[in-house]
């Protein structure tokens, strides 16, 4: 997001408003999600949020140059809702598929993987998008998205 908006010539705090519209809609639907979670099946839920996620980071790049600063908070919101929807069904699939008695080693690895990404993957996107285009990384994540479809699809929730 920083590097589009960079590149979009949005200074820094309107990139900091992109943002903060991400954690907005992220802490709003979890908020919400208690209240009809029940209704959800697990899979269906990651499934529609994987979904949307793909197709927003497909798209987000064309975003500001379409819609100026509230195209782009649009994106971030949307991918805020679909990632902050599923967020503990993640950690209640993850609880599940676990074999019995390692859930605290998934978990761990969990913690591991989301930590290493916060620092590999806005030195790497920042690296692609420079040698490349701004674009790129989002489009990159979006074929990841894709790809995790077929494992995802096969878990049993």
């Amino acid at each position: 997001v920083p590097v589009v908006g960079h590149a979009q010539g949005f200074s820094a705090s309107a990139i900091g408003l992109v943002l903060s519209s991400f954690a907005v809609a992220a802490t709003m639907v979890r908020l919400l999600i208690s209240a009809f979670a029940h209704r959800l099946k697990e899979s269906s839920a990651l499934m529609a949020a994987m979904t949307l996620c793909t197709v927003t980071l497909f798209i987000y790049p064309w975003l500001p140059s379409a819609l100026g600063l509230g195209g782009m908070m649009l994106g971030s919101a949307l991918l805020g809702v679909a990632l902050g929807s599923v967020q503990p069904m993640v950690m209640s699939t993850l609880h599940q598929a676990a074999p019995p008695g390692r859930q605290g080693q998934a978990i761990g690895l969990r913690m591991l993987f989301t930590n290493a990404a916060t620092i590999a993957m806005p030195l790497g996107f920042g690296l692609v998008a420079a040698a490349t285009t701004p674009a790129l990384p989002m489009w990159l994540m979006a074929a990841v998205l894709l790809a995790a479809r077929w494992p995802a699809a096969k878990l049993k929730t």
